[in-house]
């Protein structure tokens, strides 16, 4: 139903109109002008005669701003006859409300190619209609289009947010492209001046809480790094080895030994060998930690992400997960025979289902791209396999077990 790399950003794809760049560009030397000129200040440093900069406190507004696109006409359909509006995302704890250009007249003009964008204000004053009208100005006027454009607000998580869905071809029958640097930089500049025009600037107090917030923060930070600088031998971390910022790095140390990345002994934190690229990879698969966790047959903590230069994978399919709840963009866990577990991200959806054995292997698609292809085989060939290669861990002793078992009862 989905097309590959359903709203995903293609990096491949070029600027196609040499002053859509320009106008970029001069948007570039805008926002930085505008922020960063006359904010920084020279000075004598501690009277060792060295001349330093400080930079001002950015204090606008946060926001979140995410875009992915689709050609597929399906993916937009769905789009505006079920996620928008769909019960419980509304205020009301009903369905949400559209608004924006005339529905009708947006699904006359409908085309294939269609954007979305998601705002998230962190601020929960921000009146989001304000917000999304307004960005959808702004965005207007950096790109040149007049847009055919629909907004819904849902309330159903933590944060409140809009989602804009952008149709393709704009209302003079242009083909609306949307730059990647544009979605990088300028957009969540974009919004949070608006924000920031709604409600003020950030207080020193939303600051602070706003870091307090981040230790928490289910992905790879800064100061993760400054955890790793304090490692010793084996991966493990002393808290008497502490002396700056002991308080922000206990809880981070905490938090990460309550998602399972390190284990605490006494005052001693020892982490596991692989935590900076889970951790990594959590913060880039929402589902990646349930993933890891919900293992049959496998050990965590030979879990990993499938890569473009793994070979033949041979397993069970243990979990489809839907990585977006939007679209049908699914992520595969197949426990290997070797006693590994791979974690293998799709951006359309799955062509197998839970419990199938399969083999898994990266082909070219006609685009170049490696990507990966399953093929679905009998679990005795599989059984075959581990007895040839001397498997016995994992999904490979479930197998064999299983052959025994069968072996048995043919004898009796």
């Amino acid at each position: 139903m989905f097309e590959d790399k359903d709203y995903e950003i293609n990096p491949r794809y070029k600027v196609p109109k040499k002053e859509y760049a320009l106008v970029a560009g001069l948007a570039a030397l805008y926002y930085f002008s505008k922020y960063h000129s006359g904010k920084s200040f020279s000075g004598k440093s501690g009277g060792y005669g060295m001349n330093t900069k400080r930079y001002a406190i950015d204090r606008r507004q946060n926001c979140t701003v995410k875009m992915h696109y689709s050609y597929s006409m399906d993916a937009h359909k769905e789009q505006i006859n079920r996620y928008l509006q769909r019960e419980g995302t509304g205020k009301d704890g009903k369905g949400a409300e559209l608004y924006g250009c005339d529905e009708k007249e947006y699904r006359e003009h409908m085309v294939s190619k269609n954007f979305r964008i998601f705002l998230s204000p962190g601020n929960d004053k921000v009146v989001l209609k304000t917000l999304a009208t307004t960005f959808i100005k702004q965005l207007e006027l950096q790109t040149g289009y007049t847009l055919y454009w629909l907004a819904a607000e849902h309330y159903n998580t933590a944060h409140p947010h809009v989602h804009l869905l952008i149709n393709g071809k704009d209302k003079n029958g242009q083909d609306v492209y949307i730059a990647p640097d544009l979605v990088k930089t300028h957009m969540r500049d974009i919004a949070r001046d608006i924000c920031t025009s709604l409600v003020g600037s950030r207080t020193d107090e939303q600051i602070r809480e706003e870091k307090r917030n981040q230790l928490k923060a289910a992905r790879y930070i800064k100061l993760d790094h400054e955890i790793e600088s304090l490692m010793f031998t084996n991966n493990t971390v002393d808290v008497k080895s502490i002396f700056t910022k002991k308080e922000l790095l206990l809880t981070r140390l905490e938090h990460l030994h309550t998602m399972g990345l390190c284990k605490r002994n006494g005052k001693k934190y020892i982490f596991e060998k692989d935590w900076i690229d889970t951790l990594k990879n959590v913060g880039r698969y929402n589902v990646y930690l349930d993933a890891r966790n919900e293992l049959h047959y496998t050990s965590k903590y030979d879990f990993t992400l499938f890569h473009t230069e793994e070979k033949n994978v041979s397993g069970i399919v243990t979990k489809v997960y839907r990585m977006q709840e939007d679209s049908d963009a699914n992520a595969v866990v197949v426990e290997s025979i070797d006693g590994k577990a791979y974690f293998i991200p799709l951006y359309k959806k799955a062509p197998v289902k839970q419990g199938e054995t399969v083999k898994v292997q990266m082909e070219q698609n006609q685009k170049g791209r490696l990507t990966p292809c399953f093929e679905k085989v009998r679990e005795e060939e599989l059984q075959k396999e581990c007895t040839a290669k001397g498997y016995t861990k994992g999904f490979a002793a479930a197998l064999m077990k299983k052959s025994f078992t069968r072996k048995n009862e043919r004898e009796l």
